[in-house]
């Protein structure tokens, strides 16, 4: 990564081989926004691991994954909370079925859900029959996130592929981009991992890190790097979750969204260490100008007050944001509904 020196930390940009680099202070820019809240649903069944990358929009309906004793619910509901319809996908390790969902994503054509144990992406038609899939394990590698671009599917993973391109028409891996550092992971042991999310606006892909300082890379749909831009942020410290399966570390930053005038990217889930309870704190969502890159909000719900967990975006319809609030202390997992401040500022 190169490294350069501002005297500024406000929107500080820098060129270089046709990357632009923005470095952001610690504040931003126009200040503080309270987030005003419509309403809340606890959801009994939600994944314990990585579930705001369970959940989306399609349609104008939120989608998210139950994990049932034999199936996978993959459940759609209007902004209103009337069920359309619900998907069922066996558990197993059949053609199809699945052990551990670890991502899912619904387009107008189909449905793809990622398979942490089994190392696949099962492909299945917008009903629930199953195509095809992906598998992993020639690579050697699990993922962790999935977008879908142009019948091009991006993953994230976990131990040696940073971002990788699949052909969906033909199965067929077209690129990929390396971690810097390749990991040697146990289970039980620790990872550090990146989460992926589609610019539909701009057609470009957005790379989240999950840990400290707060960075996204744009990319094109080529995986061609155009754009860093970091927020300078006072904890250094890396946060990361664990194999075994216990939920630590800053996985609300890979629920990154992509409006339509700016970035979203949480941050909420601190811990200190893998074995230690969430801190209790106030989450947050910083947000980028798309244009400029630079750091120009924080959205707060003064309304949820401190909260053990973390609170996740996952997307927008009709103006009012949907989020995911994982909180601990009051036994929560589900969505959160608000009006987006920042289209009336």
């Amino acid at each position: 990564m190169m490294i350069f020196v501002c005297l500024s930390f406000v929107g500080c940009v820098k060129k270089n081989a046709g990357v632009e680099h923005i470095k952001n202070g610690f504040e931003p820019e126009e200040g503080t926004v309270n987030v005003q809240i419509q309403k809340k649903k606890n959801i009994p069944g939600l994944p314990s691991m990585n579930t705001q990358s369970t959940m989306g929009i399609y349609n104008n309906m939120i989608y998210y994954a139950l994990d049932k004793q034999t199936t996978y619910e993959i459940v759609f509901e209007n902004l209103e909370g009337s069920f359309e319809k619900t998907i069922l996908i066996n558990k197993g390790k059949g053609p199809g079925e699945i052990i551990q969902m670890l991502a899912l994503v619904v387009n107008d054509k189909q449905i793809y859900a990622a398979d942490v144990v089994m190392q696949r992406v099962n492909v299945y038609d917008i009903n629930g029959n199953y195509l095809n899939e992906y598998d992993l394990t020639n690579i050697g590698d699990m993922p962790v996130t999935t977008t879908v671009m142009n019948d091009k599917l991006y993953m994230t993973c976990m131990l040696k592929k940073k971002i990788i391109k699949i052909d969906l028409n033909t199965m067929a891996l077209e690129k990929t981009i390396e971690y810097e550092e390749k990991k040697e992971i146990e289970v039980g042991g620790e990872v550090i991992a990146g989460g992926i999310r589609v610019d539909e606006v701009e057609n470009q892909l957005v790379y989240v890190f999950m840990d400290y300082p707060i960075q996204f890379e744009i990319y094109n749909t080529d995986l061609v790097l155009k754009k860093i831009v970091t927020k300078k942020s006072r904890k250094k410290k890396n946060l990361v979750w664990g194999m075994s399966g216990n939920i630590v570390g800053d996985m609300a930053a890979m629920s990154f969204y992509a409006g339509k005038g700016y970035y979203y990217v949480p941050t909420g889930y601190h811990i200190s260490g893998t074995q230690e309870p969430f801190v209790e704190k106030k989450p947050q969502i910083h947000v980028f100008d798309k244009t400029t890159g630079q750091y120009k909000y924080d959205l707060v719900c003064e309304q949820l007050g401190k909260v053990k967990g973390g609170l996740s975006i996952i997307g927008e319809i009709d103006n009012t944001l949907i989020f995911h609030l994982l909180d601990t202390k009051d036994n929560f997992s589900g969505l959160v509904f608000a009006k987006n401040p920042i289209k009336s500022i």
